[in-house]
């Protein structure tokens, strides 16, 4: 996630101030002077000697003056001192309202995923992954280890929305898997799966070139299991492929497209041909990237996800 700056500083000096005093300063020396010449004169020099330092004095008189004006006019023309501004604090990220469209290219970080350790904006795109620490298969993934990036300003609690993002293999082991959660329960809000939490997720395979499906349920001795999988059809590397979800229906169905082709269509009722039912299923939740492997980085793009009524 910013460095705060804090900004420091005094108020300088006046420099024209400085400037006049040695002039004031020599002034009075040479009038000294010039008063312990004459006072010093033998008697024969005292008429002429005392007319010159007559002179001299009333110079030095006038010079001492005018410098005393400069200094004094220049005194009363600078500019008062205020005290130091108050540290400048980082501007927030913008946070989408709940049931606003929220909208990242990812030229720069608005606030949308939060960034770090796997997480970063690079080039105008979202890398997720590589991990330091990350489940090795999906059946380790209970772990509360942050393998994922949910979205900060869509909203927590979704059923129905339109979700569509550019998604490709950037980096790493092609055969690891990532993609997308479709649906988060995050009961301690640590934006990390634990065993509480409900999670269900569809992810790519680009070595393979198929998708599959999970379902984490709460609580339960054996919580993953896979729903369904079939031939993705994705493009090569860093090369970006348009995937959208469509919940619909008070949030019991999910409707998955990639390249605009039908993956897979989730519902949480009876299921009608072409549907696949879903028997653990909760009907809203936050939505976020993912990944199943510490090995694999993700590239996204162009995120956009808008509630629906």
């Amino acid at each position: 996630m910013s460095e705060k700056t804090r900004m420091t500083g005094s108020p300088l000096k006046p420099v024209y101030r400085r400037l006049y005093v040695p002039l004031a300063v020599l002034a009075m020396a040479a009038l000294s002077t010039a008063m312990c010449a004459g006072l010093g004169g033998t008697p024969a020099e005292d008429t002429g000697a005392n007319q010159d330092v007559a002179a001299t004095l009333e110079a030095l008189q006038a010079e001492l003056a005018n410098a005393q004006a400069t200094v004094e006019s220049a005194g009363s023309s600078q500019p008062t001192s205020s005290a130091p501004e108050a540290p400048t604090e980082a501007t927030a990220a913008p946070v989408a309202a709940p049931g606003e469209k929220v909208e990242d290219t990812f030229d720069s970080d608005i606030g949308t995923f939060a960034l770090g350790e796997g997480v970063q904006i690079k080039s105008g795109a979202l890398l997720l992954g590589p991990f330091e620490q990350c489940a090795g298969d999906v059946a380790a993934f209970d772990s509360p280890i942050d393998c994922n990036a949910v979205c900060l300003t869509c909203g927590s609690n979704l059923a129905n929305y339109n979700m569509t993002v550019d998604v490709a293999f950037a980096e790493g082991l092609s055969d690891k898997q990532f993609g997308v959660v479709l649906r988060f329960v995050d009961q301690n809000s640590d934006s990390m799966l634990d065993r509480e939490d409900y999670l269900l997720i569809l992810a790519f395979d680009s070595f393979a070139n198929r998708w599959s499906s999970w379902v984490h349920v709460p609580d339960a001795v054996r919580p993953w299991y896979d729903i369904k999988s079939g031939p993705a059809g994705m493009r090569g590397q860093n090369s970006p492929n348009r995937l959208e979800i469509k919940a619909t229906n008070n949030g019991r169905m999910i409707d998955v497209f990639l390249n605009d082709k039908r993956l897979v269509k989730f519902t949480a009722d009876a299921p009608q041909p072409g549907e696949t039912l879903v028997e653990d299923w909760v009907e809203s939740g936050s939505v976020g990237l993912v990944a199943l492997d510490r090995r694999v980085q993700a590239r996204y793009d162009n995120f956009i996800l808008e509630p629906l009524p």
